[in-house]
């Protein structure tokens, strides 16, 4: 068709140019005065002349172009216009049109299993998924229907729905996905130390136990296993296995512990999938896997491409490690960077309690000992401090003393360099920071915690030594300082501020507690600490004590062994008062787990949680957002002001997770 209007255009072109000629021979050629006689007359008959011409060319061409459209789409009606159902047929199209009520009004043959029932139906009755279109913000989607997926486009101006049947595509695809591959790790906790413990024979037939269980859980979910070192094996699995072990909770952390009650050993679990990329799933594997061990082994870990981090088990409290080779490498590592760096920054969690100070106040030593000409500063905000350990700081030092060694949490944003290095203590979330933009600004970051790693952690740093074993920070930098390559002093009034720390975490060497712990004291007792001293830090005034007993007033027992209370809605109390009513009821006979509610502020309601050891504070929180250790650990309520509302939340799950610990036998009670 197109070709034939370019020929037309072509022919008429040359007509009128041909006509144009013969005019101006005419003009030239007849005689001047006969020309001037008749100029008028002339000019008027040959311009009817070619005007009429060229209508009639027009004529012509115009109807010669209608018969041959009329051609075509007789040509194209002759191929489609009986079977342009079969067509459809073919492509598995459907086309639905509705009125302006959305009702149906006509359907092809897609949908004849359903014409009756659909004719004169709502739409939106039958197709929940286009319920979208009403927005008008999209003119595409994907649905489901009777067990078939359709792509579906919507012609608003003819109310018109096609439907692409993609069922075989979408068959494939999910068949694709089911076979991409997933790549796990699974390491034995604290095989070193139990290697240097028992004989060789009790190490062979744990192991034996262990490969057996290992072996036998491979086999059920189809997994080609691999063991590549001593304590560790490397496994691959598709997506499909994946999911299921997912499902399965990874019960290969309980059958282990099923098949031999007295064994010592537990494992750890890093298993990532989502990609094609082998490489790329081995590393994500590996760094679940040091999440895993991060928060205190026995656990598993799942990392699935541009997904949040799963965690699985967890269900018993972290063992203290009996070698002291972590503490002498994480010491040395830590100082090879304070060397690097310009500046050195230490700063604790919002709220700062002795732990995070009197860490701080370690690690100000550390620093101090193994890079005598670095500057260093402790990021200082007195608002920023649990009310005890304000008034203990202040207390134990003076006013010159503490503008030596702090700097305000401004000056230090607008100071600090790309070379300067930051150290955080008793924390490692973003969200817990004393001052978050100081992190968001720092290039290099060091982290050294003892709380289970959460899924909120920082970002890349430097350096991370996050051992859910020990019972404080404080402990983790006396380990540090024990274990420098060159002599490190702590002054008196420092060693007490770390004392204080250690026993407020450990309430008074209760919960939580190593032989670390006891070693971490002796040495701190070494650099003259006073117990006297450190422990009127905690001490209670008597407006405390009375908040404390109208809190405990209002307690309930939403399980065995389970103690959960809160203090009045119209009361605005510190989070640290929180935890010490957790840890106080944790002395109560029978009390396995307490947690305690209350306003933080004002739109934002805070929970602390203490436990014996059979209850796991830290995924209880963790289903809040929150976090911490195994038997100590707290989250927030942001946007929240009803404390009746939280106390609901926090109780439906504590009978969850306690109903499934007795499920697995793992705590008794009715």
């Amino acid at each position: 068709m197109q070709k034939l209007i370019h020929r037309y255009l072509v022919a008429n072109g040359l007509i009128f140019f041909f006509e144009l000629i013969i005019c101006l021979v005419l003009f030239f050629v007849v005689d001047g005065n006969y020309i001037e006689t008749f100029q008028t007359e002339l000019i008027f008959a040959f311009t009817a002349i070619i005007i009429l011409v060229n209508l009639m060319i027009a004529l012509i061409s115009f109807t010669k172009l209608s018969n041959a459209k009329n051609k075509s789409d007789i040509s194209t009606l002759k191929v489609l216009g009986n079977d342009i159902q079969a067509a459809y047929d073919f492509g598995k199209i459907g086309l639905i049109i509705t009125d302006d009520n959305d009702n149906v009004i006509w359907v092809n043959n897609l949908f004849r299993d359903v014409e009756k029932s659909l004719v004169d139906s709502e739409i939106y009755s039958y197709f929940n998924g286009l319920t979208r279109f009403k927005d008008g913000n999209t003119d595409e989607t994907s649905i489901e229907f009777n067990g078939c997926y359709y792509l579906v486009r919507y012609l608003k101006e003819a109310n018109l729905y096609i439907f692409k049947d993609v069922t075989e595509l979408r068959n494939v695809y999910d068949e694709t996905f089911k076979h991409r591959p997933s790549v796990g790790i699974i390491t034995i906790d604290n095989y070193q130390d139990m290697a240097n413990m028992l004989d060789d024979l009790s190490i062979n037939d744990n192991l034996a136990v262990i490969q057996k269980v290992i072996v036998d859980y491979a086999k059920k979910h189809h997994m080609l296993l691999k063991k590549y070192k001593n304590d560790s094996y490397i496994f691959l699995c598709n997506r499909e296995d994946y999911d299921e072990i997912l499902k399965d909770r990874f019960s290969l952390l309980d059958d282990l512990k099923e098949e031999k009650e007295d064994n010592d050993f537990t494992l750890s679990i890093g298993i990532a999938s989502g990609i094609d990329n082998y490489n790329r799933l081995f590393e994500m594997a590996s760094k679940a896997l040091d999440v895993a061990l991060s928060r205190g082994g026995d656990q598993a870990v799942a990392s699935t491409y541009e997904d949040n981090l799963q965690f699985f088990g967890g269900q018993t409290e972290t063992k203290e490690k009996k070698n002291s080779v972590q503490s002498r490498v994480m010491s040395n590592s830590l100082k090879a960077l304070v060397e690097e760096a310009k500046n050195v920054y230490i700063m604790g969690h919002n709220i700062a309690d002795l732990d995070a100070i009197g860490s701080a106040l370690g690690l100000y030593c550390f620093v101090k000992g193994v890079a005598k000409n670095t500057p260093v500063k402790i990021i200082y905000d007195e608002f920023k401090l649990e009310n005890k350990t304000k008034k203990a700081f202040k207390a134990t030092f003076t006013k010159e003393q503490i503008n030596e060694m702090c700097i305000a949490p401004s000056e230090a944003l607008d100071k600090i360099e790309p070379k300067d290095l930051l150290i955080v203590t008793d924390f490692h979330s973003l969200e817990t920071a004393m001052y978050p933009n100081l992190i968001k600004k720092a290039e290099h970051i060091a982290i050294i915690d003892h709380h289970r790693r959460s899924m909120t952690s920082i970002d890349n740093p430097e350096f991370s030594y996050i051992e859910p074993s020990a019972s404080s920070a404080s402990e983790l930098v006396v380990e540090m300082i024990r274990y420098a390559s060159c002599q490190i002093d702590v002054p008196e009034d420092i060693a007490t501020f770390m004392l204080a720390g250690i026993i407020l975490d450990t309430n008074y060497y209760r919960n939580h507690i190593g032989a670390k712990t006891y070693d971490a004291s002796y040495i701190l007792k070494t650099f003259g600490a006073d117990n006297n001293l450190a422990d009127s830090f905690l001490k209670v005034e008597l407006e405390e004590y009375a908040l404390k007993n109208s809190i405990m007033s209002r307690a309930t027992y939403p399980c065995a062994g389970v103690l959960l209370t809160y203090a009045s809605n119209d009361e605005i109390v510190e989070q640290a008062m929180l935890a010490r009513v957790a840890t106080e009821a944790l002395q109560i006979s029978g009390i396995n787990a307490s947690f305690v509610i209350g306003r933080i502020s004002d739109r934002v309601i805070g929970l602390s949680s203490r436990s014996d050891g059979s209850i796991s504070c830290q995924l209880i929180c963790e289903t809040f957002e929150g976090g911490g250790s195994y038997t100590a650990a707290a989250a927030k309520f942001k946007d929240s002001t009803n404390v009746d509302i939280v106390r609901k939340r926090v109780e439906e799950v504590i009978k969850q997770y306690v109903n499934g610990l007795r499920q697995k036998k793992i705590i008794g009670g009715d």
